[in-house]
């Protein structure tokens, strides 16, 4: 313990010695009292202080990642170009005590730095909240939708796949396909037709959701749907005003307790909007209902968009909890961070190290691109894959398993709607990434300084 503590204390002084780590740091502490203060959004009291959030948190991010990465490729592979290393070797410390303490140390420079920033910056979010001068109505829907920790539930989504084979099995019975068509393709084809058909509600029609899985444990507490109806096509430039009517529905309720309707709303297309009803609506089972009629007086369609909801939220948490479960998601992104950068740094020399590393970052990055994506024509139609594609898939979900996500480890557009960050989603995130996924990462950085010949490290 005494030769690990030893170490720790070793790469805290060599970390601030780093012209390269002081500059992000220095850049981070810039970056942490100017952006929640300076940036401005769209003018209200939400949008100001949602692109104060993110563009703060992930500035810091970024800068505090580049740290850990670099601190780690440096701290090791410098050590022993400078035969440092080989006098502690030499020494009653073995090898997994001196990479843990250099894992340690870089991770404790920049955790504590993240931790710090973390502070400033949501002490500075309140101070601007409190001096600001936007009306009532305003801060109060920034404290409701903003600074809070909402559950989200979403719609059940409807068997696409399912339908557009049984539209293909309908139109082959009827002769309506070529004879040398690709059933992959037509099946395909119709699938993305069936989604962009049910993204659109015609003039005087209506759409139901279907919402599961509710547990409110009072009934008069409230639930938000949160939604965004773009009239009659997603251009933001052809947005209007437009009029929509909602009913919650409870399948299992009385008639006369089943449907609450809001009435005609006057709505501006391309916009956010929310609305609340009592959870008595909520039936026993978990299930609600809600349904949206298109009275446009146009007669334009209202177009949802899957990522526009609607969504139902409940409050179980203020900002400040939610805020540093969001703080906790950013300190294990540093440690694998950490751990990649020793890993690499034990192996080779600092160019290498860093080259390497971003490599594997930049893996992870286009494998969460490629996953899953299929190839379409010149006229945007999903074709059949060739073994190539399949076998880039094969690859791609082979790397998936085994590279770290980091981009599991974004919760900035969480904080910024007030999503809360679930108990669950940090012990998913600390099973599956760090321990099942960094553990082997860390095993391996031990292995490799155990078993290098550090006598054959020629100083440059």
């Amino acid at each position: 313990m005494r030769a690990l503590i030893a170490v720790i204390k070793q790469t805290l002084r060599a970390s601030l010695r780093s012209h390269v780590a002081l500059v992000l740091l220095l850049l981070n502490l810039l970056a942490v009292f100017s952006l929640p203060v300076v940036v401005t959004g769209d003018g209200t009291a939400v949008g100001d202080l949602q692109v104060a959030l993110i563009y703060s948190t992930r500035v810091v991010t970024v800068l505090l990642s580049l740290a850990a990465v670099w601190l780690g490729c440096a701290g090791l592979s410098r050590e022993i170009e400078a035969y440092n290393l080989h006098l502690v070797m030499t020494k009653p410390a073995h090898a997994w005590t001196v990479w843990l303490g250099k894992w340690l140390g870089v991770f404790l420079m920049t955790g504590g730095t993240f931790i710090l920033s973390c502070a400033l910056i949501q002490g500075l979010v309140a101070l601007r909240v409190n001096r600001s001068t936007f009306p009532a109505d305003q801060r109060d829907k920034a404290a409701n939708e903003v600074l809070v920790g909402r559950r989200v539930f979403r719609p059940a989504t409807p068997d696409f796949k399912g339908a557009a084979v049984a539209e293909y099995t309908r139109m082959k019975q009827a002769g309506n396909l070529e004879p040398e068509h690709r059933a992959e393709a037509v099946i395909s084809e119709l699938e993305r037709q069936i989604k962009a058909r049910s993204t659109e509600i015609p003039a005087g029609m209506a759409r139901t959701w279907r919402f599961t899985g509710l547990r409110v444990p009072d009934a008069d507490r409230l639930l938000y749907v949160r939604y965004r109806v773009h009239v009659n096509s997603t251009s933001q430039s052809q947005q209007r005003e437009t009029v929509g009517n909602w009913a919650v529905i409870n399948p299992d309720a009385p008639p006369e307790k089943r449907v609450a309707i809001s009435g005609m709303q006057r709505i501006m297309g391309g916009s956010f909007h929310e609305f609340a009803f009592l959870a008595e609506m909520v039936s026993p089972e978990g299930v609600v209902l809600l349904e949206y009629s298109n009275g446009d007086p146009q007669e334009a369609s209202a177009v949802f968009q899957v990522e526009d909801g609607p969504e139902l939220l409940l409050r179980v948490s203020g900002f400040a909890g939610n805020w540093w479960r969001g703080v906790a998601v950013g300190l294990l992104r540093l440690a694998l961070l950490a751990a990649l950068g020793c890993a690499a740094g034990a192996a080779f020399s600092a160019p290498v190290a860093v080259f390497v590393s971003l490599a594997y970052l930049l893996l992870g990055a286009v494998v969460d691109t490629e996953l899953g994506a299929p190839t379409r024509d010149a006229m945007g139609s999903i074709t059949a894959w060739t073994f190539t594609d399949a076998l880039t898939q094969v690859c791609a979900q082979a790397v998936d398993k085994t590279v770290v996500s980091f981009r599991a480890f974004d919760v900035s557009k969480a904080l910024t709607r007030g999503h809360v960050i679930e108990w669950a989603r940090l012990a998913r995130l600390l099973l599956f990434q760090v321990l099942l996924r960094g553990g082997p990462l860390i095993a391996l950085g031990i292995w490799v300084l155990s078993r290098r010949e550090l006598g054959k490290v020629i100083r440059r």
